[in-house]
């Protein structure tokens, strides 16, 4: 659960971090062995756990989805006297 206090990274140690996780994939198991523990280490000096770095705020709930058009959508849309269906929202 995220504290209301846990620090936001800056984007230059976000896009830092994101370097170095790249690299874990890389096919040299010293490279990618070297970057994890780089990135582990970056995590550790800023003060913050991995939860703090993965951790994202809730996504707001999905608005609904929009009904398919109806007649009234029809009759709305030639009455707007727009020439296009995208006038009707």
């Amino acid at each position: 659960m995220r504290r209301p206090d846990r620090p936001r990274l800056r984007d230059d140690v976000r896009e830092r971090l994101a370097k170095l996780l790249g690299m874990v994939g890389s096919n040299s198991d010293a490279e990618a062995l070297i970057a994890a523990r780089l990135a582990d280490r970056l995590v550790r000096d800023l003060s913050v756990t991995w939860f703090d770095v993965v951790a994202t705020p809730a996504l707001p709930p999905p608005e609904p989805a929009r009904e398919p058009h109806r007649q009234t959508d029809v009759l709305e849309h030639f009455h707007s006297g727009c020439p296009y269906p995208q006038c009707v929202m």
